[in-house]
């Protein structure tokens, strides 16, 4: 999930101290809110697809934002805090290659 060693220590920072059922359950809560809620006319404005992604398959995502929105992909696993530190602070996208 997070490509390397050093991007897994700084995850385990951050990572939920939750099980795995309780994490289930919150993504249960989130899709019955969603199914509950009326359509929203939100768009993203950019997605980044990484292409070291072992949790969402690359190809997928590419299929899933074709046409809806534009597409940065760039060298990072599914979890890369120097990326959303980029994006968060700065909003740029490093080691971009699409």
């Amino acid at each position: 999930m997070c490509g390397s060693a050093d991007e897994y220590e700084a995850f385990a920072d951050v990572m939920p101290q939750r099980t795995a059922e309780e994490l289930k359950e919150e993504l249960e809560s989130i899709r019955r809110q969603y199914d509950a809620l009326p359509a929203s006319a939100f768009r993203w404005r950019q997605a980044v697809v990484g292409t070291s992604d072992r949790i969402f398959p690359p190809a997928n995502q590419l299929r899933a934002w074709a046409g809806t929105t534009d597409v940065t992909q760039t060298e990072a696993a599914h979890y890369s805090r120097s990326l959303f530190e980029n994006l968060l602070t700065n909003r740029q996208i490093t080691n971009v290659h699409g």
